[in-house]
């Protein structure tokens, strides 16, 4: 040993390796940056879980690279792939039968991950087949019918029913259990943009052979399908087809839409229910990773007026609340549309619009739509508090406002359709708009005028969460094994 304590040709060995790993780095650098699909790359050695030193990587995406992956029909078909093995798998399991049309297999708590309680599910399926039997529903095509949730409840009111999903599992497990329905349903394993595709009407007639024609539906739903959405035009391209199918007068119901213009909000209430707040920017940090990763499409409740404006034929948008009493994410974070394909023209008529105040009440509310409408008025009333976003959305929250249940109670019996508010103002709050019968009053008398974000990218984050295993292989070719990183992660600057 040396007077300095160290062991003769240690210093040196570790000189050694310390260049050996400075090549390392220097070398696996340079693979990454000739990659495309990187615009930047630090690299570090470290030790992977059995000892040994491997290189590890972070890397930033090319945005080019990334816009034009996004842009490709692969990147969106690959994600499309990705949740129907999701949900062949969630159905194989089926851990959550409760009865033959009561499979909640898949429906958790965001907050806890624990199944979502059976007693507001129930809650959840009834108002949505209200919702749906609200249009008067003959001949339905439902894009996404899973477990059959409401196809159970809904078919037995219609003339047919034509059931598509994704999942082979899904399309076995309910022809097995339709009973007393199956006269008037049948199944059919499709993706929600098949319905546009060349001799989807044919298949269509095939499968409703024998069955009361004529063979186009009077109603297209698709009920908390839209998530599994790759683009907002992927959206665009489901609802130009399922125009297509729809005669005058068709509707189509788009359920549990995820609200984009709450993004921020549902993103804060995750971290706060995750544990003790922290500090401001360390909570602002988390909640902007949890907006940049989201893997669902979230869409702004505007997008469907922008839509529905740029259709050579008209669509009448009426954009929904959730109508559950129970405080949880599908009441409070998602919403209901409803589109009216060439709608019976309706005369317009005078209205009332005016800001809703602390200070009005509900008795109040009613009277004054009781007796506009009396008078062949319509009444619009906008920015209504709603009581179950406020403390997510409010600067300085109170217990101030209504809740969409507590509204639509109010306003029974009338003439009047509990709405949501035109984004702009305090997210997520509520108006109502009443017409007498046989006359017409829109909420937005004019789209947003810029339309510019009103969906997410979950494209984006699917290819970073792609990308590493990408850039792995594509490394196989450039470097030796032992120099392949053992991690990549992506993150969105260095």
């Amino acid at each position: 040993m040396t007077a300095d304590g160290t062991v003769p040709g240690q210093g040196r060995a570790a000189e050694e390796r310390a260049a050996a790993e400075a090549r390392a780095v220097e070398q696996v650098t340079a693979a990454l940056l000739a990659l495309d699909l990187v615009a930047a790359a630090r690299v570090t050695v470290e030790p992977d879980r059995r000892g040994r030193r491997r290189p590890v990587a972070q890397v930033v995406l090319a945005p080019q690279a990334v816009e034009e992956s996004r842009g490709s029909t692969a990147a969106a078909a690959d994600l499309i792939h990705d949740w129907q093995d999701v949900y062949e798998w969630t159905y194989t399991r089926s851990d959550r039968l409760i009865a033959a049309d009561l499979n909640l297999s898949g429906w958790h708590d965001s907050y806890t991950g624990e199944p979502l309680e059976q007693r507001q599910m129930l809650e959840w399926i009834d108002n949505t087949v209200d919702l749906v039997g609200g249009t008067g529903p003959s001949r339905v095509l439902e894009i996404g019918c899973g477990t059959g949730l409401l196809l159970f409840r809904l078919a037995p009111r219609t003339e047919w029913y034509l059931g598509l999903d994704l999942s082979a599992t899904a399309i076995s497990y309910l022809g097995e259990r339709l009973g007393p329905a199956t006269g008037r349903v049948r199944l059919m394993q499709a993706s929600a943009q098949d319905i546009g595709a060349p001799g989807f009407t044919g298949r269509c007639a095939a499968a409703l052979h024998g069955l009361p024609a004529p063979h186009r539906p009077d109603t297209v739903l698709m009920n908390s399908v839209t998530q599994c959405f790759p683009s907002a035009a992927y959206l665009t391209d489901v609802l130009d087809a399922a125009v297509a199918l729809l005669g005058p007068g068709g509707t189509i119901v788009v359920g549990d839409v995820r609200n984009l213009a709450l993004q921020g909000a549902f993103a804060t209430s995750l971290e706060r229910a995750a544990g003790p707040d922290p500090a401001g920017a360390e909570q602002d940090r988390r909640v902007a990773e949890r907006i940049r990763t989201e893997r669902e499409l979230l869409v702004d409740p505007a997008f469907f007026s922008v839509w529905a404006n740029g259709r050579p034929r008209p669509v009448r948008v009426s954009v929904r609340p959730k109508l559950g009493t129970a405080e949880n994410e599908l009441n409070r974070f998602r919403y209901d549309v409803v589109l009216t394909v060439e709608p019976t023209v309706a005369r317009t008529c005078g209205t009332v619009s005016w800001q809703w105040h602390g200070t009005d009440g509900l008795a109040d509310l009613r009277a004054t739509v009781r007796s506009a409408t009396a008078l062949g008025r319509a009444v619009r009333v906008t920015g209504i508090p709603n009581r179950l976003v406020r403390p997510f959305t409010a600067p300085h929250p109170s217990g101030a406002g209504v809740t969409p249940a507590e509204l639509a109670e109010a306003l029974a019996g009338l003439p009047a359709q509990v709405c949501l508010s035109p984004t702009g103002r305090t997210e997520g709050d509520l108006a109502v708009v009443a017409a007498p019968r046989g006359l017409h009053c829109e909420l937005w008398d004019e789209p947003p005028a810029d339309p510019a974000r009103l969906a997410n990218e979950p494209l984006t984050a699917y290819l970073e969460r792609k990308a590493p295993q990408l850039l792995r292989q594509r490394l196989t070719d450039r470097l030796p094994a032992g120099l392949l990183p053992g991690r990549i992660t992506v993150v969105p600057a260095l």
